[in-house]
């Protein structure tokens, strides 16, 4: 795994040296990492955001093992220094893009997009994912209704934005 890669999973500095040890085990037990963050408050957090590598839903069981794993790791590496409170979570609803994969996989959906653009500044987008070809992302600028070219290593961050109207028909038409 590339280390420009690593720098969009792994948001946490203490984390980048061990990552690849993480994400390797992972691996091996039929996972993905996600992304790592580091939440600042009274006693820190460590987030890891799994998925399977089947793609089934992640269970409470799968992050409990997981959290084992990754544990142990912390513990014999021990790159964080303070207290801190370890999170092992499925994605959620508002899942992150990082991989191109991801994106070729969400095509359809509806994102928000943050680039950086020639002139190092940052640009947001909320969009329709409408393709993902080669190196670049096509979508649809939901502000402006005009289709746009975004080369994927301009990319700082992108999520999905779940479209709750749908959610709920769904829901309603499962109920009756």
């Amino acid at each position: 795994m590339n280390e420009e890669l690593i720098s969009k999973i792994v948001q946490s500095n203490e984390m980048k040296a061990i990552a690849p040890q993480i994400i390797d085990i992972l691996s091996k037990e039929g996972y993905r990492l996600i992304r790592v963050r580091k939440f600042k408050g009274k006693k820190d957090t460590m987030q890891f955001m799994v998925e399977r590598k089947d793609l089934e839903a992640i269970s409470l069981g799968d992050c409990k093992k997981l959290s084992k794993y990754i544990s142990t790791i912390l513990d014999m590496e021990n790159p964080i220094k303070n207290n801190y409170y370890l999170e092992v979570s499925s994605p959620g609803l508002e899942r992150p893009l990082i991989e191109l994969s991801d994106f070729k996989r969400y095509r359809g959906n509806v994102i928000k997009i943050k680039i950086n653009n020639d002139k190092m500044q940052k640009v947001r987008y909320t969009a329709l994912l409408v393709n993902c070809e080669n190196q670049n992302l096509i979508i649809l600028d939901k502000e402006t209704g005009k289709e746009i070219s975004i080369p994927y290593e301009s990319i700082s961050d992108a999520h999905i934005v779940p479209e709750y109207d749908k959610l709920m028909r769904n829901k309603i038409v499962e109920v009756n």
